[in-house]
């Protein structure tokens, strides 16, 4: 009824009033005299402090402040836009949209997420049901974004209970509904506001699946979900051939913790397997029976066209790519949690010694000992068949999978091997290239492409892709150089004149792109790209009018291409039309939401219309995105000046 505040500020009031009362009756006059006007300095104190900020205090500081290198702290939090504040019971819960994604937070604990998260939530649902032979009854321990019961709808089950302890989450669900299809839209899903430890622990309802998704461990009280008398509770509820699908983490965890979760849960399933999901989620699976994964069922259950779409949504295309996330099982997970301590009710050290790995970035060393393992250990034989049949565009589509989920290292070692699969693959090419500037192995990647050219000298793809990392580092003559090569390789390649556009407008070498301009005109009249790189002519060539024309008419025939609104943005902020500038940055926001450049421009654009403060939300934006952004970080410092707060503005600045 307080909220948190509240609460701080009444116990403080009446912790000092009962101190005065107490000293009234001490009958010493000089003691209770001074012990009263302390008492009273105290609430004068507390009703003269200020309101806290909500999205500051709701920010997860303790938890995210090592990754803040967009300028000060405060700059940091702030970013993005709060759309849910409660204060409940069981904790505080917010959603926030960023310029990346938009998540739902438990104590300023992200836990769930449309952006990197949605593998996990996503598998949480999809693997248990597709490992069981005929799933009917499902539980679910935690709403979270309502995506996991939203997965688990699209299988042929009769009820789903979902056991969520917090109403304010079940109210902060309604925020993802794209994502989650609506689960509590559904007539199969029970939605029961409590406690799901008790609900296993005193219902009698039997369950074919079960999937616990609590928060972490270091959280209060959480800790009590990975303890031996949980998994044996979840056990007495799961009807013969049964499955517990427990999620975990391997990132701010102990290995010793780490092990002790694995070691407790194989205490009470020992034929259990284990499955490690990008670069920092862990999902265990067990039951009473042996877990025998079974490629033709999951095939099958793949061609379910529900089912196929949820998975293709985090680019899930086969069942390889379930698969090759197998992580190890029986003796493999008993010797990684060799001597490891069981967690138990009364004797819960987890709750203790959680909480101490939280602090600073985070490691992958849980991580890649567990991909080493998987790779040395004994696979069931559906996981070999599948990794033994897997194709260059398997290994692709694994690579893009990880990638959205942020295990850009993992996507890295796996686009390599898809390249050096099929070397021409352009998909694929593109596809390392990104991760590679991700990662920060563009050397290592240009060396790749380098070998394949030196391989196959008709190997145009290769070219082009050199040529892109060439002119990201500023080597503007050779990406000239690999454009016009892969143009000579393929003169049908509108590729390769895109390409050679792209580096002479970067260079802003006027005559050289009116020579490109004139052949994309004659290879591909009127396109989005000939439109596009014509209009980038005109603006370079100090046409404003004309440019914003042409850009105008390649946003129409290609409305998702960030690049366009941005041109045109620009080109009608030159003439003056504030609106229709910043509707084209708009735009380009929605056409691209991890674009940087839009922000910039938006930020730039209130700023000149005397708006320092909206000009700060979109440089913020900018800096989350890309923290090394001097434009971003210059106008943040601008806007914070014109605001008054100077020492803010010399944080951002020094901020690296």
């Amino acid at each position: 009824l307080l909220g948190l505040r509240g609460t701080i500020v009444t116990l403080a009031a009446v912790g000092a009033a009962a101190a005065a009362a107490l000293a009234l009756t001490t009958g010493r006059a000089r003691q209770s005299i001074v012990t009263t006007g302390l008492a009273v300095a105290v609430l004068a104190v507390l009703f003269a402090l200020p309101r806290w900020d909500p999205e500051l205090m709701s920010g997860g500081a303790y938890k995210y402040a090592p990754y803040l290198r967009g300028g000060d702290l405060e700059t940091g939090l702030l970013s993005g836009e709060l759309l849910y504040y409660r204060e409940g019971t069981a904790g505080t819960v917010t959603v926030r949209r960023t310029a990346a994604s938009t998540a739902l937070a438990i104590d300023g604990k992200v836990d769930a997420s449309d952006d990197a998260d949605m593998l996990t939530q996503r598998l949480l649902a999809h693997l248990p049901l597709l490992l069981h032979p005929a799933p009917r009854q499902v539980a679910i321990i935690g709403l979270g974004s309502g995506v996991t019961a939203g997965s688990a709808l699209t299988h042929d089950v009769v009820r789903v209970d979902v056991l969520e302890i917090s109403p304010q989450v079940v109210e902060a669900s309604a925020y993802f509904g794209r994502e989650n299809n609506e689960p509590l839209r559904d007539p199969r899903l029970n939605l029961i506001v409590g406690d799901g430890r008790s609900h296993l622990k005193l219902g009698s309802s039997q369950y074919d699946v079960i999937v616990s998704e609590p928060s972490n461990p270091w959280m209060a009280g959480v800790a009590s979900l990975f303890t031996r008398e949980f998994f044996e509770a979840a056990k007495a509820r799961l009807a013969p051939k049964g499955l517990l699908c427990q999620w975990a983490h391997t990132y701010d965890i102990s290995a010793a913790d780490l092990k002790s979760i694995v070691a407790t849960f194989v205490a009470v399933f020992p034929d259990s397997q284990m499955w490690l999901v990008g670069e920092g989620d862990l999902l265990l699976i067990g039951g009473p029976d042996r877990v025998s994964p079974d490629l033709d069922r999951v095939a099958s259950a793949l061609r379910r066209p529900r089912v196929r779409r949820d998975l293709e949504q985090v680019r899930v295309r086969s069942p390889f790519g379930l698969f090759s996330l197998f992580a190890g099982d029986g003796d493999a997970l008993r010797e990684f949690s060799a001597g490891a301590i069981i967690q138990t009710d009364d004797l819960l050290g987890l709750e203790f010694s959680a909480p101490r790995a939280i602090f600073g970035r985070s490691s992958d060393v849980n991580a890649r000992d567990l991909r080493q393992r998987a790779a040395g250990a004994r696979r069931p034989a559906a996981v070999a068949q599948a990794f033994a049949a897997a194709t260059a565009a398997d290994w692709r589509d694994r690579g893009r999978m990880l990638a959205a989920a942020d295990a850009h290292h993992a996507a890295l070692e796996d686009l390599t091997h898809a390249a050096r699969l099929d070397p021409r693959d352009r998909e694929t090419l593109e596809e390392l290239a990104r991760t590679a500037a991700r990662t920060q192995q563009l050397q290592a990647v240009d060396r790749l492409f380098e070998e394949f050219v030196a391989k196959d000298s008709g190997n145009a793809a290769a070219r082009l892709e050199r040529s892109r990392l060439a002119a990201a580092r500023g080597d503007y003559v050779l990406a000239r150089r690999l454009a016009v090569e892969a143009g000579k390789l393929d003169p049908r390649s509108q590729a390769a004149l895109e390409q050679l556009a792209a580096v002479v407008a970067d260079e802003e070498d006027s005559e050289a792109l009116a020579v490109v301009v004139a052949g994309l005109q004659q290879a591909a009249p009127g396109s989005a790209s000939t439109l596009y790189y014509a209009a980038s002519l005109e603006f370079l060539k100090g046409n404003p009018p004309r440019a914003a024309e042409l850009a105008a008419q390649a946003a129409a025939l290609r409305p998702g291409d960030a690049r366009v609104h941005n041109l045109a943005g620009a080109a009608y902020g030159a003439l003056g039309r504030v609106d229709r500038a910043r509707a084209s940055f708009r735009a380009a926001l929605e056409a691209s939401p991890e674009d940087p450049v839009a922000y910039v421009n938006l930020g730039t654009l209130e700023l000149q219309g005397a708006n320092p403060a909206a000009a700060g939300r979109y440089f913020m934006d900018a800096l989350a995105l890309e923290p090394s952004s001097v434009p971003a970080r210059e106008g943040l410092a601008r806007s914070l000046e014109i605001l008054g707060q100077a020492d803010r503005a010399a944080a951002v600045r020094r901020g690296s």
